[in-house]
This record gives C-alpha cells, sequence and structure tokens, in this order.
C-alpha cells in the first residue's frame, strides 16, 4: 500500500511469443482513476533494460482508494499491455 503523495517508480516487463524480454515500440504510460476511469497522467516510458521500462509518478495528495496503471507498446505487431493496480491510503 502507498501513501497519498507518494513518488513511486512504476515498472513493466514485456516478453515475446517465447517468453524471453523484448522491446516493443513506443512504450507509452497511461494512470487512470479505478472508479471512474479517467485518465490522470500520460507520459512515455523509459527504458531501463531490454525489455524492461519504468515511469516515476506522483500519487495523488488528495486521493485515497485504487488507481491502475498501464504500459502500452507494439510487440512484432502487435499491441502488447502490461496493467498493474496500486492502493492508495490517504493519511
Amino acid at each position: 500500500m502507498y501513501k497519498s503523495g507518494d513518488s513511486v517508480e512504476l515498472r513493466a516487463s514485456f516478453y515475446d511469443d517465447n517468453n524471453v524480454l523484448s522491446d516493443p515500440t513506443s512504450v507509452t504510460v497511461t494512470i487512470y482513476n479505478r472508479s471512474s476511469r479517467a485518465q490522470l497522467a500520460t507520459g512515455s516510458a523509459t527504458k531501463v533494460s531490454t525489455g524492461v521500462y519504468r515511469y516515476y509518478y506522483t500519487l495523488p495528495s488528495d486521493t485515497s482508494g485504487a488507481i491502475v496503471y498501464e504500459f502500452v507498446g507494439t510487440l512484432d505487431g502487435r499491441p502488447t499491455v502490461a496493467r498493474e493496480l496500486i492502493i492508495i491510503e490517504w493519511v
């Protein structure tokens, strides 16, 4: 669980059909409010190593509950998505 206002490093890993880490093209990140599915932020991910990407984000200071982040790119001509849930605690 994270606290509202925390800065977090979001990460995603992408694998090809042979389960080998691979680099998709144009990796973007979108962060959603889980309850309303409204977009809270978007941006470009930074490559850490082959197939591994990150994005730094500061959690809203006035929010509790859950948000969802997704990394999207194209791998072998097909869209690929990595999506995770973050629980935020207001303190």
